[in-house]
């Protein structure tokens, strides 16, 4: 469910894609092209409700492993943690997939 706190991820992933949209600035066969590009989400578990520093690690390591497995059989190699939250019994984490990376 959105909430406040993602929507800046978000707008900074439609930001990032605005980016790299070709234009006359930028010649269209050196643009990155934004169907190569998903943005991605899992969660894991944990049963604990009070969890220690080392469960969130934990939980949050699977979650980026989930992802870049799905991202990989995509056909995405690339990938960049855009944010990670936690919530009572899971965490999820953000992430923004490609087939390059994005040059800053």
């Amino acid at each position: 469910m959105p909430s406040l706190r993602l929507i800046s991820g978000w707008a900074a992933c439609a930001l990032a894609v605005s980016l790299l949209m070709p234009s006359a600035a930028m010649p269209g066969p050196a643009a990155i092209n934004p169907r190569e590009m998903a943005a991605n989400e899992a969660t894991a578990p944990f049963d604990d409700p009070t969890p220690s520093a080392e469960t969130v690690e934990a939980a949050i390591a699977a979650a980026v492993e989930k992802v870049a497995r799905g991202a990989m059989a995509m056909g995405l190699p690339w990938l960049h943690v855009q944010s990670a939250y936690i919530r009572p019994g899971h965490v999820a984490v953000q992430v923004l997939t490609g087939r390059e990376a994005i040059e800053r």
